[in-house]
């Protein structure tokens, strides 16, 4: 009977032992996990503000910067006004060229840069052709997502992108 209650106990702190051993593997799965849906989350809050962006520009008599604010507001679990930017970019074909007629930023303090400049052009455009003088809005939306398992003070910060063509 003593030779039970000693290995009953000695299995006891076994199962402490490894407890010891997967907990930390458990809880870093877990904040994975966490850290991942709220990247997706993230990215498709961005996914609808770019949408939403591009359909409020082309359908509405608004201004730019009404739209961009009225986006931002909207956009509550994103901290838009610190880690985004966006741009609303008018571009047309002129002469067998795309050109950039206007691009507008928003107000964002991030420092983001819209990926549609003089030299990308076409590429932003995902392939659709313009006939001369066609003109299409693309609306742009940049995050600077803040991930649990950054590194160090300066860190690794993956920037969200997502844009419309209208």
């Amino acid at each position: 009977m003593e030779l039970r209650a000693d290995a009953r106990r000695n299995q006891a702190g076994q199962s402490v032992v490894e407890l010891a051993f997967v907990l930390p593997l458990l809880i870093l799965f877990i904040l994975g996990v966490a850290d991942l849906s709220r990247a997706i989350h993230a990215y498709s809050a961005i996914v609808n503000l770019s949408r939403e962006g591009a359909n409020l520009a082309a359908r509405t008599t608004m201004d730019a910067a009404t739209i961009m604010n009225t986006l931002a507001a909207g956009a509550l679990p994103l901290a838009l006004d610190k880690q985004g930017m966006m741009y609303l970019t008018e571009v047309e074909e002129v002469s067998g060229s795309t050109t950039i007629r206007s691009q507008l930023g928003w107000k964002g303090g991030s420092g983001l840069r819209s990926r549609i400049n003089g030299h990308s052009v076409a590429d932003a455009l995902s392939g659709i052709e313009l006939e001369p003088g066609q003109k299409v809005l693309v609306f742009e939306v940049l995050y600077r997502y803040d991930s649990f398992f950054k590194s160090g003070a300066g860190g690794f910060a993956p920037v969200l992108h997502s844009q419309t063509i209208f």
